[in-house]
């Protein structure tokens, strides 16, 4: 959690003002505290063309878009508590009319 601007680090607040920190090129490990309730991944250099995964899928689509290569995942858990799979995350996209990709679609 960022060590500065949070309190517990389990706010929606907290964890925003942490994804901030992590995503500015002038932090330093010093600036958090650990544990901490964001749970940083690290890309695999090539992104989706050497690992087709969901954290260079995520970065991929920044650099994509003009971005920095930084990237935040959320995962959608499905009514039993799993983790939600693609043809559930088209229904959910389809009724909340929200945009979906596959890493599929981004190879």
């Amino acid at each position: 959690d960022a060590k500065v601007g949070t309190t517990t680090g389990v706010s929606a607040k907290d964890r925003t003002r942490t994804i901030q920190a992590l995503a500015s090129p002038n932090s330093k490990p010093k600036d958090f505290n650990r544990p901490g309730h964001i749970f940083p991944l690290k890309y695999r250099e090539g992104g989706v063309l050497k690992r087709a995964g969901h954290t260079e899928a995520s970065v991929d689509l920044a650099v994509l878009a003009g971005l920095d290569p930084v990237g935040v995942l959320c995962e959608i858990v499905d009514d039993d508590g799993s983790m939600a799979r693609l043809p559930k995350l088209r229904e959910f996209a389809k009724k909340e009319n929200l945009k979906i990709i596959s890493i599929a679609d981004l190879i």
